[in-house]
């Protein structure tokens, strides 16, 4: 298991350069719940976007931290989803003279695919 592995002092910078290599929208967060927010408690719930596209949610005690894990979500959603072989985070600037070449797996119309071959 990888997961553990994938630990980012900044995810949102780390996906929007990925994003931004692969010729994709740069991440943007929204919030999509929350509750309590003048409580001793409050949780929030926050997507991260490329587009129209969610990639990837997270939630916390306050909107920097779900945005956070948001970002989390999303670098795990490309980096360890499925049989898709993308790489490794550091590749986003290994390859910079390479040109905007599309993730695996992803179709700008509709999402995270399961078959790489029809992302085009």
């Amino acid at each position: 298991d990888l997961e553990p592995l994938l630990k980012f002092n900044n995810p949102s910078r780390v996906l929007s350069v990925s994003l931004t290599q692969h010729g994709l929208d740069p991440v943007r967060h929204a919030l999509v719940k929350e509750s309590g927010r003048l409580s001793a408690h409050p949780t929030f719930v926050t997507g991260a976007f490329s587009g129209d596209v969610k990639l990837g949610e997270g939630f916390g005690s306050s909107v920097s931290m779900s945005e956070h894990r948001a970002s989390e979500d999303a670098l795990r959603r490309v980096y360890l989803g499925g049989r898709r072989k993308v790489g490794l985070p550091s590749d986003a600037w290994a390859n910079k003279d390479e040109g905007a070449a599309a993730f695996k797996g992803w179709n700008n119309a509709s999402g995270w695919t399961e078959d790489p071959a029809k992302a085009t």
